[in-house]
């Protein structure tokens, strides 16, 4: 003989939260085994959010309730008599605005507020807006982001395969993560950390290109295992993780429950190089700028290198790969000059630019 589920009523419960409702037009004031109403969502005058718990296992579920307070369904894209599109439209603007700035730029202060809302819900609502608004997204998986050419999305911004490759080399360190931006190679330092749904998420803002970028590891991630990539200036996910369709929709989701991102990524710390032992501003002059001499002492040479090593290996956070510096040129005459260092001319430029 098989166990029946019981109908009860936790204690703990607010039940007070199931006053009026029904379930096929009948009152529910019992539920089966352990469950129980936690907290309430008014979405608006004709939708209602219960959230409900298992008290022994924690697992969490949603009741769509009408106005009427008769049950719709436990997903948004599973119910009765009401549309998902009717359920979104009291949110929309305020998703419309995190995705056009948080997600995707600059954050500001959502104009149009939002109710305070537990996770389930907010995954929900981000989740079903994000299938019907950012749809325009390409998915690549890494080893077409790491062949020769050129990678964008439709109608996005255009990244360069050869900073898609250093970016992807990148490896999280014990601090904020360094590394070098995808449109123009620019040393930028992770904005925030975003935990969600089993993932860590580093995000990251290119000024110039006014495009925020995010690289995603899953929280069990082995040492060499290389991020996804999300950029929805470039309307670009680069990732080999499953489900990474739905990358737009969680961080999203995240945005909605932490209003407090858009203070804490405008304080959050820019890149700054000395504070990466790369010390004065001309420890990062290119010997090619120096005067003339015969001969280039070898310390000068070997200080590039190390100066950047010291940068990638730092405890602040360890940066996509650059390429080494290149050899001393040999001149006919047998005497050694330096070449001039790409990385340093921008590492330089960036200094100065401040």
């Amino acid at each position: 003989m098989t166990d029946q589920p019981v109908s009860t009523r936790v204690p703990e419960g607010r039940w007070d939260l199931l006053e009026g409702v029904t379930l096929d037009g009948r009152p529910v004031t019992t539920l089966y085994d352990r469950w129980m109403p936690v907290s309430s969502v008014p979405l608006s005058r004709d939708v209602t959010c219960v959230l409900l718990r298992d008290a022994d296992s924690d697992r969490l579920s949603l009741w769509y309730l009408d106005a009427g307070r008769a049950y719709l369904g436990p997903h948004i894209e599973a119910l009765n008599r009401i549309s998902a599109d009717d359920v979104l439209a009291p949110v929309a603007p305020a998703l419309a605005e995190l995705a056009q700035y948080s997600l995707a730029g600059r954050p500001q202060t959502p104009i149009a507020p939002v109710p305070p809302m537990p996770a389930l819900l907010a995954e929900q609502l981000a989740g079903a807006w994000a299938v019907r608004n950012l749809h325009a997204v390409s998915i690549v998986p890494i080893s077409r982001a790491e062949a020769d050419g050129t990678l964008s999305g439709p109608g996005g911004l255009v990244l360069d395969d050869r900073n898609m490759r250093r970016l992807l080399d990148s490896r999280v360190g014990e601090g904020p993560l360094v590394v070098a931006s995808p449109f123009d190679a620019a040393p930028l330092r992770a904005q925030t950390i975003i935990e969600t749904a089993g993932l860590t998420i580093h995000r990251f803002y290119a000024a110039d290109q006014d495009a925020a970028f995010y690289l995603i590891w899953p929280v069990s991630r082995t040492d060499d295992q290389k991020p996804a990539f999300y950029c929805p200036r470039a309307q670009l996910i680069v990732s080999d993780q499953p489900q990474a369709g739905l990358l737009p929709g969680r961080i999203l989701a995240w945005y909605l429950m932490h209003p407090d991102h858009v203070r804490d990524i405008e304080e959050a710390t820019d890149f700054q190089a000395t504070d990466y032992g790369l010390g004065r501003a001309s420890g990062l002059m290119d010997i090619s700028d120096a005067p003339e001499t015969p001969e280039v002492p070898v310390q000068a040479v070997r200080s590039q290198s190390e100066a950047w090593s010291f940068l990638a290996a730092s405890a602040a956070g360890k940066p996509a790969r650059l390429p080494d510096d290149p050899p001393p040129r040999q001149e006919k005459t047998g005497e050694t000059t330096a070449a001039p260092s790409g990385l340093f001319k921008r590492l330089r430029a960036f200094m100065k630019r401040d």
